[in-house]
């Protein structure tokens, strides 16, 4: 996946992206057309990471007006990795609450990516609905599904 962004953007957004793009430019890892390449060992949805990217960079007509839960927790992944919570919270807010309703009553993977989508964008109410619902429901130990879900959350 490549993704043509901004580096004061980035810089702006996220301590990460500042740390990265500071070490790059103080480097000869800057191409000769003035671009920096990043690498991540890990692998993003390209969808998300797009959406996330345009709210970082104000560009709101590129940012959909609804997501679906997958996706939503897609973007919740590539925003907790970078660092990106705070200028994609105010669309994630607006996305979440379309899909408040959805919020499973038993337990089941789409109430763990609720868990996982309301701790990162601090959204207290379905975080609350959603673990409880985890709590009282699950027969079994709550998984991560792979997400990096804190163990005290976990645990609780």
């Amino acid at each position: 996946m490549q993704i043509r962004a901004s580096s004061k953007h980035l810089i702006l957004a996220s301590d990460i992206f500042k740390n990265k793009l500071r070490h790059f430019s103080k480097s000869t890892s800057v191409r000769p057309d003035g671009r920096i390449h990043l690498y991540t060992s890990q692998r993003f949805d390209p969808r998300a990471a797009a959406i996330a990217l345009n709210a970082v960079h104000a560009k709101s007509f590129k940012v959909p007006k609804a997501v679906d839960l997958e996706t939503l927790a897609q973007i919740a992944l590539f925003t907790d990795k970078f660092q990106l919570v705070e200028p994609v919270s105010v669309y994630a807010d607006r996305w979440a609450s379309k899909l408040r309703s959805q919020i499973p009553a038993t337990y089941n993977r789409d109430l763990v990516l609720w868990i996982y989508i309301s701790h990162i964008f601090r959204q207290a109410e379905p975080f609350k609905v959603a673990t409880r619902v985890a709590a009282i429901e699950s027969t079994a130990p709550i998984t991560n599904l792979r997400l990096p879900l804190h163990e005290q959350i976990i645990g609780n």
